[in-house]
């Protein structure tokens, strides 16, 4: 069985979550789609990626679970600044 990893953030992206967050959904989003991926068994882990200097977004998924782990430097390249978060939620052990 291959494990995989569920990039949340990008989802949440892709559903508009600025309009979530200013609507306070996201947290009722975000636990619709980790369960989800729990409910899947060869997804071992969700993992996202938040901007730096984007502490209302890291903020929010450190509260429902995801610890930081690690910096990705020049990330992405054509916003400022380009470095980014990486942030993981475990979801079943190995």
């Amino acid at each position: 069985m291959r494990l995989q990893i569920f990039d949340i953030h990008s989802f949440m992206l892709q559903v508009n979550i600025v309009f979530y967050f200013s609507f306070n959904k996201a947290s009722e989003l975000l636990k619709f789609v980790l369960n989800k991926a729990k409910a899947d068994p060869t997804i071992q882990e969700a993992y996202l990626h938040v901007q730096l200097g984007n502490d209302e977004a890291k903020n929010f998924y450190l509260h429902h679970g995801f610890v930081e782990d690690g910096i990705i430097r020049d990330y992405y390249k054509r916003i400022d600044p380009p470095d980014c978060y990486i942030l993981k939620m475990k979801l079943r052990d190995a």
